[in-house]
Parts: C-alpha cells; structure tokens; sequence
C-alpha cells in the first residue's frame, strides 16, 4: 500500500474507530488484516487506542 492509499485509509478509518467501531469490524470493512489496521490506527495522529475488551475474570476465593 503506498503512502498516499495508507493516509486515505487512515482518513476513513480514524474517525469510526474513535466512534466505537472495533479494529476487527474496521478490518472486515476494509478487507484488511486486524494487525494492518492496529498499525495504521495506531500510528495515526490523534488516535487513543482503547483497552482490549471483553470479559475479565475474576479471581474467586
């Protein structure tokens, strides 16, 4: 992907991801890999990467 295709993407996808939308949903979206998408949104200008997700356990005592 050149530059410019990296930027247009990023232009694109940015704005979701900081809406709410997942890196996994982004990556379907786009037809991109889940790491080429972490990559490029996380070396995006004014991107917060959120926390993973999910469940956490706990631990019972």
């Amino acid at each position: 992907m050149s530059p410019k295709e990296r930027a247009v993407l990023a232009g694109e996808v940015a704005p979701l991801y900081t809406a709410g939308a997942t890196i996994r949903e982004l990556s379907s979206a786009t037809a991109c890999s889940f790491g080429s998408i972490h990559r490029l949104l996380s070396t995006t200008e004014g991107v917060m990467m959120r926390g993973r997700g999910g469940t956490r356990r706990r631990d019972r005592r």
